[in-house]
């Protein structure tokens, strides 16, 4: 079962595609990062495993790297590892410029683009400066919370999956309540290390107010994503696409994200790093 995978028996996957032959093998965390990525990629001319998480793909790409296995590649989520200064490496191992690919594709013209068919634009006005400034100010909360409970920094071992932003997030601002944010956390998770909510709520704040702390490092994108779409059904969106969900929105967006953008990344500049340095192995469409 994909819950009890572990790097072992990812390594012992991979050692099986390369009995097959001799392509590059690619490890992507989740499969709509492969669906993405792959767009970019030689079709039919690569392997692409799903590590189902960070850990695992980190893991099998180390224990493999031992063995000076060639022609395999890892793409990863960034994830706070910038903010804990923390940096992997494996030259075999790349990260995403920003927190992860969500916040790549927002980052890029083509959110923007995105925004622009959705919204009207008789109500753009309503999110200053802008759309995009707004929710990422008020989105820096979320964040400052995430990273602050993570293993690297306290530790609080909190769950956020699936937590209802409308019990934090005013829907006709997108202002956030720190306070009622920090209780529907608490209330999502079990067995959480105990902490001072007062404390926290101070400590989020201090975060969130300090200008040197880059947002894109700090902001994931599933959760600009539910912001943005909070902002296109209550605030400046067409009347015609209220009933917009969350997952059509995120596919929407992935779909979105052309090698037009893709190529101005740093992580495309290391991808062909790789190759040059991987020479027989080749990932990258020639013709994209």
């Amino acid at each position: 079962m994909i819950e009890n995978l572990t790097p072992f028996d990812l390594a012992n996957d991979i050692r099986m595609l390369r009995n097959h032959d001799n392509i590059p093998i690619v490890v992507f965390e989740g499969g709509s990062d492969n669906k993405v990525y792959s767009n970019f990629f030689n079709k039919g001319r690569f392997h692409a495993v799903i590590s189902h998480g960070k850990t695992n793909g980190i893991g099998a790409i180390s224990i493999l790297n031992r063995e000076n296995f060639e022609g395999l590649l890892a793409i990863i989520d960034t994830d706070f590892d910038k903010l804990d200064n923390r940096e992997c490496t494996s030259m075999n191992i790349l990260s995403t410029d920003f927190h992860d690919l969500e916040t790549m594709i927002i980052n890029s013209s083509a959110f923007e683009h995105n925004i622009l068919e959705l919204a009207d634009s008789n109500k753009m006005h309503l999110l200053n400066p802008s759309p995009l400034d707004h929710i990422i100010k008020n989105c820096r909360i979320i964040g400052a919370f995430k990273w602050l409970s993570s293993v690297r920094q306290q530790n609080l071992r909190l769950t956020f999956k699936e937590i209802d932003f409308t019990n934090f997030v005013d829907i006709n601002t997108l202002e956030i309540n720190c306070e009622d944010l920090i209780k529907v956390v608490k209330q999502n998770s079990v067995n959480y290390k105990s902490f001072d909510e007062k404390l926290l709520e101070t400590e989020i704040l201090q975060i969130v107010n300090n200008s040197q702390i880059d947002s894109w490092q700090l902001c994931s994108g599933h959760d600009l994503v539910y912001l943005f779409l909070l902002s296109i059904k209550h605030i400046i969106g067409n009347s015609i696409i209220t009933s917009l969900t969350y997952e059509l929105f995120d596919s929407i967006i992935r779909l979105s994200y052309s090698f037009l953008y893709f190529n101005k990344t740093k992580l495309y500049s290391d991808i062909v790093e790789w190759e040059k340095t991987n020479s027989s192995y080749k990932v990258l469409a020639i013709d994209t």
